[in-house]
């Protein structure tokens, strides 16, 4: 699954373009209505407004607020899938330092397959094409070389059952991470909580649309608070290609170790 190309936006732009185009909204609307609606009909104008502007702003506030921890709680299960990633790399690693075990063969494709798996596929898992060249290539030498080393004569079924599993477990956690980066709010979705908070700001706008200068702080807080929220959560519905990306520290943390040899045999 491929996120729209909203969800790639650099945060700044995100939030200045929010902010713009709401504030935008209000001032619109504060000058049609000056131009447009003559001073009899005012009263008929917060007569429709008035009783408006709580419901839309009571239904704004719970559908944000219900999207904004659905999303979070997304954003915490994408990175608890790439530490357990980082999780099944180190068992396997450690599968690894079992006797009759080539340490160096499994250890160097390990490595080699985390290196290029925190680069190019980091934020490319929700690609239509399922898998890297380089992944590919990397994935395949690690199963290869593990599954090898499994089978040699001799090896007890014990460390045989180890290696295997660490193997597994590095797959498994790999293919829960690209389920995690497929998530998404769906668009149509997000066009709904912007057509409610723009209505919301049109209302606002409205109802103190002959309060003074004094209102025009509270239709500016009112575009504020929508346009940061809706860009909070543009922004947490995408873990794995938006502003706030789940990181690979555990993982690089598990490269750093194989290349340093911390995963070594005891004894």
């Amino acid at each position: 699954m491929q996120p729209d190309p909203i969800f790639s936006i650099n945060p700044w732009v995100l939030v200045v373009s929010s902010i713009v185009f709401f504030a935008g909204a209000a001032v619109l609307t504060r000058l049609l209505a000056h131009r447009y609606v003559p001073d009899e009909d005012k009263p008929k104008v917060l007569a429709i407004v008035g009783p408006l502007t709580p419901a839309l702003a009571a239904l704004f506030a719970v559908m944000v607020a219900f999207t904004v921890v659905n999303e979070a709680g997304y954003l915490r299960v994408a990175q608890s899938a790439a530490s357990s990633e980082a999780t099944a790399s180190s068992r396997l690693a450690w599968a690894a330092t079992n006797p009759g075990v080539d340490t160096v063969a499994v250890q160097d494709a390990l490595a080699d397959y985390i290196e290029v798996m925190v680069g190019p596929e980091w934020t490319k898992t929700f690609e239509d094409e399922p898998i890297l060249g380089p992944v590919e290539r990397g994935l395949r030498r690690l199963e290869t070389v593990t599954r090898d080393q499994a089978t040699r004569p001799g090896l007890p079924a014990s460390v045989s059952s180890e290696l295997l599993a660490g193997l597994d477990g590095v797959t498994m956690a790999r293919r829960d991470r690209i389920a995690e980066a497929s998530r998404g709010i769906p668009m149509s979705y997000l066009l709904v909580l912007v057509i409610t908070g723009l209505a919301l700001v049109v209302n606002v706008a409205l109802l103190t649309l002959w309060g003074g200068h004094a209102s025009l702080v509270l239709v500016g807080g009112v575009a504020l608070v929508v346009a940061l929220a809706l860009a909070l959560l543009v922004g947490i519905s995408a873990p794995f290609a938006g502003p706030l990306v789940v990181d690979h520290d555990a993982l690089d943390r598990v490269l750093i170790d194989l290349q340093h040899g911390v995963f070594r045999p005891l004894g």
